[in-house]
């Protein structure tokens, strides 16, 4: 009888399996926490670095805003002005309003000083009833410029209408929407003159004018409204010519026309303007146009007094160079007065 196998204990594969499977669970799973515990820890450290890099930039943009509206600030209060005022010589400037409509409108007539502090605007009430030149009668100021502008006959030089309204030499006019009394009052007004000449800079001729008038306006001497007669006290400065050039650069005045006393007339407005004028005289033949003529031996000189006195004709004048003018009117600077200006002062 053959004996019964003993059966072999049989090595439980499911436990050696299981026992091999342990070890390799418990040591993926060891990693596996430490690599999320970096993951988290790496994620801790970048957030305040983040937070730094943010901190930092805003503080970089800000700083650069600061410096830039500090620079802009310097430049338009301190060095735009200056290079303005020292740039154009002291001139006289006329701001009108184009729209005649308006109620309550204002003529601004300003002493521009290099200096601009040192300037002066006079307010002139634009339904005063005023004399214009050239024929064209009785007009309210305000209503001066447009009757200019839109004139089919041949308008003067609208410097000349305004130099004999308020008998100052004026040098330039500048047509301006709206100058009604309230709104002069306002900071609306000098803001929208500033904004005007800053965006005219390259394209509109009277770019520097306008910012010129709104710092006069910002920091100079604004005087009580006034009449046109009362304007010419203010604004007519002899300090506009230079000393030195209106020694060296005696005027003499020509009537060469019939009408009388247009040489008086004529020298009278120039002196109180600070035009040295030593003679007035009366010659044939006479002339069609005012002649401005400047001796040849101090042209470079008295170039200046001849431009200068020239915006008070209503037509420009010519100017011509000759030899010898010293030693015949006895002046380096000599006037021609001619029918065109004998009829644009007569009123025809």
């Amino acid at each position: 009888m053959v004996p019964a196998r003993t059966p072999k204990k049989r090595t439980s594969l499911r436990k050696t399996a299981s026992k091999s499977r342990v070890p390799s669970r418990s040591r993926s799973k060891v990693p596996a926490r430490k690599t999320r515990s970096r993951s988290r820890s790496t994620r801790s450290t970048s957030r305040p670095k983040l937070a730094s890099f943010m901190t930092r930039l805003i503080r970089s943009v800000v700083i650069v805003a600061l410096g830039i509206a500090a620079t802009l600030w310097l430049t338009f209060s301190f060095i735009l002005p200056e290079l303005l005022f020292l740039k154009f010589e002291e001139s006289t400037i006329v701001l009108v309003p184009s729209n005649p409509d308006a109620e309550r409108q204002l003529v601004l007539a300003a002493r521009l000083h290099p200096t601009y502090e040192d300037s002066v605007v006079v307010p002139v009430l634009g339904d005063t009833e005023v004399s214009v030149i050239s024929g064209f009668g009785e007009y309210e100021l305000r209503s001066v410029y447009p009757l200019l502008h839109l004139s089919i006959k041949d308008q003067p030089e609208a410097t000349a209408v305004y130099g004999h309204i308020f008998g100052s030499l004026v040098d330039t006019v500048v047509a301006h929407p709206n100058i009604t009394q309230e709104a002069f009052a306002s900071n609306d007004f000098k803001n929208e003159l500033f904004w005007r000449g800053i965006r005219g800079f390259g394209t509109d001729p009277q770019w520097a004018d306008l910012l010129r008038m709104y710092y006069a306006l910002q920091s100079g001497s604004i005087e009580a409204i006034a009449t046109p007669d009362a304007v010419h006290a203010t604004i007519a400065a002899p300090g506009a010519l230079d000393a030195s050039v209106i020694q060296n650069c005696p005027v003499v005045v020509v009537n060469t026309t019939t009408e009388p006393g247009l040489a008086r007339t004529i020298t009278d407005s120039f002196e109180e303007n600070g035009v040295f004028v030593v003679r007035t005289i009366s010659e044939t033949p006479t002339v069609e146009r005012t002649i401005v003529l400047i001796d040849s031996s101090v042209i470079e000189t008295c170039e200046p007094i001849a431009e200068k006195i020239s915006v008070f004709f209503p037509d420009p004048p010519e100017r011509e160079v000759r030899e010898d003018l010293e030693s015949y009117y006895r002046g380096t600077v000599i006037i021609l007065l001619g029918n065109d200006t004998a009829a644009a002062l007569s009123g025809e």
